[in-house]
């Protein structure tokens, strides 16, 4: 419901506003739609079932609000969403996986995202950018090799109209696998984003002003299972008194077991997707904390390294490719370092203070790139 009254509220501003001002749009993974951020949701079976039945709220709440007005900027209540970028047609293979994937969007959207808390909202709010111009084809589990299809959600949601600024920002998804030797090679890594970019340039219509295309840095993942701050963050799941070590590691009880046995139900379905904790979407990260465990990091930071060294090549080799589109490569972001507060209460993604500290550091290297 909050998304229908915020769309309707977005066009009105829009059909009354001023004239429309400078548009940005994201390309990326999970990072980049607000994922798993809201303070409310956790890996507990009753929680998301009532998340899932609409009883309980995945709003900005009256903190969020009273944070952005104390650091970063004041923002009408309820705050606006963005625009979430549905997928393009050119993205059907078969019926099978079109409504597999559409249903994963959708879930993904309605009950685990909360865009207002991500960095690139918050990034577009601070710079005036009205919700209605803030464009989202970034999708909660996908990875570099998806970027082209982002485009293709892009163009078909401007008209092929190019934004005046896009981020592409791929910075955890790559890396999680079943094992770490499944982690998309760092060649491949900048192929799949030159080839989106390349068709992006060729199909975008840039208007008088450039567009300036923005390559960040991935992050310092491997913070969230190194860091003794992040390990040490208490948390509440599946009912017990945790810290982020204990549910990354799996030691904790899972329910998992006890509720298969009672049949299919909605804490069914939550017991498999949910049950084995963070470990379950990103096992080759977890992985770390068990035997081998140090091979696994060096391994896993060598990967990162190479990310960051192919896309200061590609941003070089693209620099000239189009008088209209100016690359800049955001090496920052590979320097923000990430405490307890800042990861949300999966041990895994950020929370709204974790976004804030990216957009900020973002802001601040715009500004310098763009003075």
């Amino acid at each position: 419901m909050r998304k229908y009254w915020g769309w309707l509220l977005a066009g009105l501003m829009t059909w009354a506003g001023p004239v429309r001002g400078d548009t940005v749009a994201f390309l990326g993974d999970s990072i980049s739609t607000g994922g798993a951020a809201h303070e409310t949701l956790r890996f507990d079976l009753d929680v998301l079932s009532e998340i899932f039945a609409g009883k309980v709220d995945l709003s900005p709440g009256p903190e969020y609000y009273q944070i952005l007005k104390e650091t970063w900027e004041p923002i009408e209540k309820p705050a606006l969403p963005p625009r979430r970028l549905e997928f393009s047609p050119r993205e059907f293979s078969n019926p099978f996986s079109w409504v597999t994937d559409s249903a994963m969007f959708t879930l993904g959207r309605r009950y685990l995202d909360t865009e207002e808390y991500s960095w690139g909202y918050l990034l577009g709010r601070k710079r005036k950018v009205s919700p209605h111009e803030i464009f989202i084809a970034a999708r909660d589990g996908e990875r570099s090799e998806h970027a082209t299809r982002q485009v293709d959600r892009l163009l078909d949601a401007t008209d092929s109209k190019a934004p005046r600024h896009v981020f592409m920002f791929f910075t955890g998804n790559d890396l999680c696998a079943p094992q770490a030797e499944f982690a998309t090679e760092a060649a491949d890594y900048a192929k799949h984003q030159e080839a989106a970019l390349r068709y992006f340039i060729r199909n975008a219509q840039p208007d008088h002003s450039a567009t300036h295309i923005w390559l960040l840095d991935p992050l310092g993942i491997l913070q969230t299972v190194s860091s003794p701050d992040i390990l040490a963050r208490p948390v509440k799941a599946y009912g017990q008194d945790l810290t982020c070590r204990d549910l990354q590691s799996g030691r904790f009880q899972s329910p998992t077991g006890e509720i298969l046995k009672e049949g299919m139900s909605d804490k069914f379905i939550f017991g498999l997707m949910f049950g084995q904790g963070p470990r379950g979407y990103c096992p080759s990260l977890f992985s770390v904390h068990e035997e081998g465990g140090t091979e696994v990091q060096l391994r896993l930071s060598g990967m990162l390294a190479a990310y960051r060294q192919e896309l200061e090549k590609l941003a070089k080799k693209l620099a000239d490719v189009h008088p209209s589109f100016k690359i800049h490569h955001l090496r920052e972001t590979s320097d923000l370092i990430f405490i307890g507060e800042d990861i949300s209460n999966d041990c895994f993604h950020l929370s709204l203070k974790g976004h804030l500290k990216l957009a900020k550091m973002v802001d601040e290297a715009m500004r310098k790139a763009m003075p």
